[in-house]
């Protein structure tokens, strides 16, 4: 899994309706691309909180889970596998989550909602800034599968016995589309791109994937400014406007 934050902006497109080109004059078009562009900061700012709150569900199952008795059990003495496997399992099922799993200070599985387990990397996040005693989070393409790459985010949070550095972490795992299924339709189309500049999360699917930029797999756009506006032409397909406004915003991972 990478180690680097995943989001490292958010851009978002807002069709340009006729109206606003249709016998306007260069004033009233750049007033009206202001109006526009103001709408769509909200909507980036709409955007982003909503894959930040869904996100933080995963994050405090992970967290939440490091003080469960049935969990440090496995860890400080005997505990019940059996129980512990039942419990993932269960917080599984209710937050969506792909898989949660306890793992020792060298990676080895202690308990999962899965039942064929791997060792993870100890050195590998997120696992090896949640032993360091932090909260890790990674994400990750997993190939292969009847439904093709499957894009995952992990959030990894420490446990910690009655003294000492961390003693293994569990790991809350979840399926990216699980989240996107639950954004609305119609909202403008917007993208979130990693720090290598792929686009991992998107309410276009299209858009999954790809990298804008000279050489990227994006679909091709030339850029127009409109006074401090960027205005995107947009080969795109069906699915994305052929005149488009174009903002962007940092967002803390």
């Amino acid at each position: 899994m990478n180690r680097a934050p995943l989001i490292v902006w958010v851009l978002a497109f807002l069709a340009l309706t006729a109206a606003i080109g249709a016998g306007a004059g260069w004033y009233a078009y750049r007033a009206a691309m202001d109006r526009l562009a103001e709408q769509g900061r909200a909507d980036l700012a709409l955007a982003t909180d909503r894959l930040a709150s869904q996100l933080m569900r995963y994050r405090e199952l992970a967290v939440i889970l490091t003080s469960h008795p049935a969990l440090q059990g496995l860890l400080f003495e005997a505990g019940d596998h059996a129980a512990a496997d039942a419990l993932l399992r269960e917080m599984a099922d209710k937050t969506g989550a792909l898989s949660v799993e306890l793992v020792d200070r060298q990676g080895r599985v202690l308990a999962s909602t899965a039942a064929d387990t791997v060792s993870l990397d100890p050195a590998r996040q997120p696992l090896a800034r949640a032993l360091a005693g932090a909260l890790g989070t990674a994400h990750d393409i997993v190939p292969g599968g009847a439904i093709g790459a499957q894009r995952v985010y992990s959030y990894a949070a420490p446990v910690y016995g009655p003294e000492g550095p961390a003693a293994g972490a569990i790991v809350a795992t979840v399926d990216v589309r699980w989240i996107e299924n639950n954004w609305p339709g119609n909202a403008p189309a917007a993208y979130f791109v990693d720090e290598r500049g792929t686009v991992f999360f998107s309410n276009r699917s299209g858009l999954l994937l790809t990298r804008p930029g000279t050489g990227g797999s994006f679909p091709a756009y030339t850029v127009r400014r409109v006074g401090g506006n960027a205005v995107w032409v947009l080969d795109g397909g069906r699915y994305l406007p052929h005149l488009a406004l174009h903002l962007e915003r940092a967002v803390p991972a």
